[in-house]
């Protein structure tokens, strides 16, 4: 140990005693925010980082667009069965209507 001034002490055999525990992430991505500070203890379950959602916006915005597409289009099938419905029943009837007056021997002039 070499002491070189009043307050300051400096050695070439310097150790640090720690813990280092590993952390995994469950998704990969940019930190937006370091939520916890330095040499401070956490909790497992404690929320350490932000990450910056940009990167998964844009498959969220592309689903939520294909199913409000989906859901307009079941809305659009909803609305033409019944008048699809209504005309085959239509044509039905006067397909009907029309063999009647054959069978009677009335015709359409």
């Amino acid at each position: 140990m070499v002491l070189t001034s009043r307050n300051r002490v400096t050695t070439d055999d310097a150790q640090v005693d720690g813990h280092i525990v590993p952390g995994a992430a469950r998704v990969s991505g940019s930190v937006a925010e370091v939520l916890v500070d330095d040499n401070r203890q956490v909790k497992a379950g404690d929320v350490l980082v932000r990450i910056d959602p940009r990167d998964y916006q844009a498959p969220v915005d592309q689903a939520r667009a294909a199913l409000a597409m989906a859901e307009s289009q079941a809305r659009g099938a909803q609305v033409t069965f019944p008048l699809t419905r209504f005309a085959a029943i239509r044509g039905l009837a006067n397909t009907l209507s029309h063999r009647a007056r054959l069978g009677r021997g009335l015709h359409d002039d």
